[in-house]
């Protein structure tokens, strides 16, 4: 949106003040407000650059018969934790909103694959000893180590997390650096996709994101410190077993301090490896344990059947 300039600001009435105010530092809405000034179109330039450079679309013709998805431009100011700009991103997405049901409805347009997908190849890929190629790609997430997060010289502990400790939303205790919080549970949200064993405590911790006070930060350095201590850790692929695929599920009830939800989980495994994991906060009130099974039973059925609608594309049964 552009900057706008009142002209003779002492005749103005409060009400044209009160607008100007409001607006002056919200972010485009539209191609036409954005492109006018330099920072946002900087900002298109270097996401049509990311998109040329990783391959992300190509040019063809339209197909008879089919139509045409819109894009539009997402315009988004990031701040810094004090509030001063830290830079202007722009986005290029799909207008999905536009596509009908029963004509194209089904259709998802996403530029990544799941990680489900990936570890149910790889396994299959073990079992029938496919070759394997791997293919780096420079992504946008942040990484992190314990020098960064200063924990080098912590000890390693044997638990996720103390039997004692209850988070809550609101507990007694100073807030802590929302940005080094949010750094550090970004970085093991990313590891949940090859250690299944910290999944749970995990999304636990990730509930508080904008609330983060000590309790919250020492439940994610007890995380850090217990992989500090199981490095050697990970999944194991193992060549030319064959076996079918399988899955559990588990929940809990009404354990969630702050709105007294449940939490479902699930695992697969498919030869001697897990493939597919889940651990959250179910979406609904459960007034009973057999609601809160039958929540997590239907869950865990509706990933095993989009597995094994994977499986078969593969042509495996």
């Amino acid at each position: 949106m552009l900057d706008y300039k009142v002209p003779r600001i002492e005749q103005a009435d409060e009400e044209e003040l009160t607008y100007f105010a409001l607006f002056s530092y919200c972010d485009p809405v539209a191609f036409k407000d954005a492109v006018l000034e330099s920072k946002w179109k900087k900002a298109m330039d270097e996401e049509i650059a990311a998109i040329e450079r990783n391959n992300s679309c190509e040019l063809i013709e339209l197909s008879k018969g089919k139509k045409t998805i819109g894009v539009k431009w997402v315009y988004k100011t990031k701040l810094k934790e004090n509030e001063e700009v830290d830079k202007y991103k722009a986005r290029l997405a799909a207008k999905g909103y536009k596509q009908e049901f029963r004509v194209d409805y089904q259709e998802v347009f996403s530029p990544v694959a799941r990680h489900d997908t990936i570890r149910l190849v790889i396994s299959l890929a073990t079992q029938n000893s496919w070759p394997v190629f791997q293919l780096d790609v420079k992504s946008a997430f942040l990484h992190g180590d314990l020098d960064e997060f200063r924990m080098k010289d912590d000890n390693p502990v044997n638990t996720l997390i103390d039997a004692g400790m209850k988070l809550a939303r609101n507990p007694e205790g100073k807030k802590v650096n929302s940005t080094l919080y949010k750094q550090m549970v970004g970085s093991l949200m990313y590891l949940t996709a090859i250690r299944p064993d910290i999944m749970h405590v995990v999304s636990l911790i990730s509930r508080y994101m904008e609330s983060s006070k000590e309790m919250h930060l020492l439940a994610a350095k007890i995380i850090l410190r217990y992989l500090k201590g199981t490095v050697e850790y990970g999944l194991f692929y193992k060549n030319g077993e064959k076996s079918n695929m399988f899955g559990f599920t588990d929940n809990d009830f009404a354990r969630a301090l702050d709105d007294r939800k449940s939490t479902s989980g699930y695992v697969f495994i498919m030869g001697t490896v897990a493939i597919s994991w889940s651990s959250r906060k179910q979406p609904t009130m459960t007034l009973s344990t057999i609601e809160v099974e039958f929540v997590a039973a239907t869950s865990c059925a509706c990933q095993a059947i989009w597995l094994q609608r994977i499986l078969e594309e593969c042509h495996f049964k």
